[in-house]
């Protein structure tokens, strides 16, 4: 954690492949996902969605660790905060693919990331994404604390003003959720729907290409 908050990156993989290697990671108790998580929250705070993806194969495709939804909800975390809100749809739906359900927190993370995508590009698909999300709020908020409960809703009055075009909707008002807000989007300004300023945030990002 230590070297990953500083950013010695080539000392931390070193050392994860050596705790791996010695076997000293697989002590009983140890939870892999817990720190692969503690690792990508760092990512987040440095938007580093580059480094997160490698760590995510180090952990998940080199070593078997099987990520549950809190590993997911980390990395979709440190795509959003990084300006890849459609990234951050798309490991979600991965999750989901895998059998894995949407908590509370990883479902206003789902309908946030979705929200600026289709606010970015106005296709019909991610419309039709975000609008099958939304459908599914009060189950998915049964369980949720009134500030989740608040911030679904804002998401979804923002969905609707979009939708039903009550008026500009622009970027920040669309960056409801507090990783939203936060994220390296704020920084884009107050952008019209249907700029497709995500696609063309992209081109200037390192290692952006997908």
């Amino acid at each position: 954690r230590v070297l990953a908050a500083y950013k010695l990156y080539d000392r931390m993989e070193k050392l994860i492949c050596n705790c791996f290697s010695t076997g000293v990671w697989q002590q009983r108790g140890f939870d892999h996902r817990c720190f692969l998580g503690v690792l990508l929250d760092i990512m987040a705070s440095q938007t580093d969605a580059q480094r997160a993806d490698s760590l995510w194969h180090m952990f998940v495709d080199t070593f078997s660790v099987v990520p549950n939804t809190l590993a997911y909800s980390a990395l979709a975390k440190v795509h959003l905060m990084s300006g890849r809100p459609h990234t951050a749809a798309d490991r979600l739906d991965e999750m989901l693919a895998k059998g894995l359900r949407l908590d509370s927190k990883a479902a206003i993370d789902h309908s946030q990331s979705l929200l600026v995508t289709w606010h970015s590009s106005q296709l019909p698909s991610d419309l039709h994404r975000l609008s099958n999300l939304l459908k599914r709020g009060p189950a998915l908020m049964k369980k949720a604390s009134n500030w989740e409960k608040q911030t679904w809703q804002q998401i979804t009055d923002a969905a609707r003003r979009l939708e039903l075009n009550l008026g500009p909707v622009r970027l920040q008002d669309v960056l409801v959720e507090w990783k939203a807000s936060q994220s390296v989007l704020k920084s884009l300004g107050n952008l019209p729907a249907g700029s497709t300023y995500l696609q063309r945030f992209l081109v200037d990002i390192p290692g952006s290409e997908e």
